[in-house]
């Protein structure tokens, strides 16, 4: 079970907005999608899920091309959450999440995946809610429930599928952060692969297994946290001057506080004006 991107590109008006980025998702890993703002990084996840079809390239879920998959299939084995979830009626917790479920599954069975999810994310005492009503770090897990009640009848029979999640903790304070970062990681270590884009470089630091790092539409690196969190690949990828990263001394993995580099560009920055002629 694999969710292969090989080769995609995809061309806007002005410029490609992905540019032959390949990528290979396997069952039970994290893989990270970082980059600066406009890398490319939401068109990713809307190739792997079918959203969009590449204008080069080929998207393949379980070795058949995405785009030959009935709907039906292609739910069952890839769900996702974007940054922007747009509701068009109003419902309340619980209609959005039972709205995941895919047919068949009988009305006791809908119930309980559907507070099961919304147990996970926190929100079990919510499902009467409008969703309207929620904060907006709450509807975000309110949708990533529905997203998780989409699979799970899949987890239920031994085939988790593909969590795709499109910055799923912008809006979480850090215990909601800490929640949903563990809820991808149980994914995957149930057999589950996930596919998520962030701007935490600590998060994907501390949970990715893997990186794939995007600039201008291709890849800038992939592989390991400590093999692609490099100040040359921050100075190249995000135009940042790192002194150096930090190792945590138990995990062993790199980590980027943030007053190091407002430290560094105010020195920097002061040798530069030591050496500007009046």
């Amino acid at each position: 079970m694999t969710l292969r991107l090989d080769a995609v590109s995809l061309h806007g008006r002005e410029r490609p907005l992905l540019d032959t980025v390949s990528l290979t998702l396997h069952p039970g890993e994290i893989v990270a999608v970082i980059g600066p703002n406009g890398a490319g990084k939401s068109t990713l996840l809307r190739l792997a899920s079918g959203l969009a079809a590449p204008t080069s390239g080929t998207v393949s879920l379980d070795g058949t091309p995405i785009g030959d998959l009935p709907p039906e299939r292609l739910a069952a084995r890839r769900a996702m959450l974007g940054q922007d979830s747009v509701l068009r009626a109003r419902f309340s917790v619980g209609e959005l999440v039972r709205l995941g479920i895919r047919p068949p599954c009988a009305p006791a069975q809908r119930e309980a995946i559907a507070s099961e999810a919304l147990r996970r994310v926190g929100l079990e005492a919510f499902a009467g809610r409008d969703v309207m009503s929620l904060s907006g770090g709450e509807r975000q897990r309110a949708h990533l429930a529905r997203v998780l009640a989409q699979l799970a009848p899949s987890m239920h029979v031994g085939r988790p599928g593909f969590l795709l999640l499109d910055e799923p903790i912008s809006a979480q304070d850090l215990a909601r952060q800490r929640l949903v970062m563990d809820i991808a990681r149980d994914h995957a270590r149930q057999g589950g692969g996930c596919l998520m884009v962030l701007h935490d470089l600590n998060w994907a630091a501390s949970r990715a297994d893997r990186i794939l790092v995007l600039n201008h539409g291709r890849t800038c690196a992939e592989g390991a946290p400590a093999e692609v969190l490099t100040p040359d690949m921050l100075e190249t990828a995000f135009d940042i001057a790192a002194p150096r990263l930090r190792i945590h001394v138990e995990t062993g993995r790199p980590f980027v506080i943030p007053h190091d580099f407002a430290r560094f560009r105010a020195t920097t920055e002061r040798k530069s004006a030591s050496c500007t002629s009046p």
